[in-house]
């Protein structure tokens, strides 16, 4: 799973039931890091009470947002909290892209750099690579 160390998104373990599918992975992300995690100062970019459905269908996971997501963050937290879904969710077996819907429509999503996505386009760990720590590659 990955989280927020100032402006980076960071991985770390996390014991989850095995196997995890998608759904259970995303859960666990929106709970956030563990304690021992938290207080060395990490943290998560998903809004408070984030919840969303995901499927996973030929290597692409499909996320559906909350229809508040984008307008519930920051820019700068937007960013941070999609790496963290796509870090996450294309670390998972089976999964090498993300779409990501709102409200039945494809979503455009910003990408590390700052770029947004064309709407309904898949994203993957290299767009998000510049946010990762140097010794961390996609």
């Amino acid at each position: 799973m990955f989280f927020v160390a100032g402006t980076q998104v960071v991985p770390i373990d996390r014991l989850l039931l095995s196997p995890a599918a998608a759904p259970q992975v995303l859960a666990a992300l929106a709970e956030g890091p563990p304690e021992g995690d938290a207080a060395a100062g990490l943290r998560s970019a998903l809004p408070i009470n984030f919840e969303s459905r995901v499927t996973v269908e030929r290597g692409i996971a499909t996320v559906v947002l909350p229809a508040t997501f984008i307008t519930d963050l920051p820019g700068g937290e937007q960013r941070l909290a999609i790496a963290q879904i796509v870090l996450t969710l294309t670390q998972q077996s089976g999964v090498g892209q993300v779409r990501f819907t709102s409200n039945n429509e494809p979503q455009a999503v910003p990408r590390g750099r700052g770029d947004l996505s064309s709407p309904g386009a898949t994203v993957a760990c290299d767009d998000y690579a510049n946010l990762l720590p140097s010794n961390f590659s996609c």
